[in-house]
């Protein structure tokens, strides 16, 4: 006879020993040629826009949210031009799940803002420190789960 309680207990022990990652949401900004990258402030990596969903967000509305508060760039109004691209292994506590944008023309670098901001136990800092237009060639620059994102966003683009 199957013991009920003991099956639950198991089920309840196992789904705790799962892991369940969080969802980062990133934007590769590109004319075809460059795209945009930032500098996370005391970073010592370059990465895209990106940052986790909130509770109840869609990929596209965290996407658009982060995209604002990391470098100032409204996006909503491209919302139908942005081409997902799925779900990528990031860490081992997150996963990202990444859209592109091609656009002609590309915003100047100085007239980007981070408005969003961490404190860092003495005080508040800006999460961006630097915006830099990059090519495939500086794909080495970022962490290798974002280098393959980037190689089969570029690759398209050939």
């Amino acid at each position: 006879m199957l013991d009920f309680s003991k099956a639950l207990r198991e089920t309840v022990e196992s789904r705790r020993k799962m892991k369940i990652k969080k969802v980062t949401c990133g934007l590769i900004l590109t004319d075809g040629k460059q795209f945009l990258s930032i500098k996370p402030t005391g970073g010592s990596f370059r990465d895209i826009p990106k940052g986790m969903q909130e509770k109840g967000e869609s990929y596209v509305d965290t996407v658009i949210r982060e995209v604002k508060e990391e470098t100032n760039i409204d996006i909503s109004t491209s919302r139908a031009q942005l081409q997902p691209l799925g779900l990528f292994p990031y860490t081992p506590e997150k996963d990202v799940y990444a859209f592109v944008l091609r656009v002609p023309n590309l915003p100047d670098c100085k007239d980007l803002e981070c408005t969003s901001t961490y404190f860092d136990g003495v005080k508040e800092k800006p999460e961006v420190g630097k915006f830099k237009y990059c090519t495939i060639k500086d794909a080495n620059k970022f962490k290798k789960p974002m280098q393959l994102i980037l190689f089969k966003v570029f690759e398209r683009e050939k």
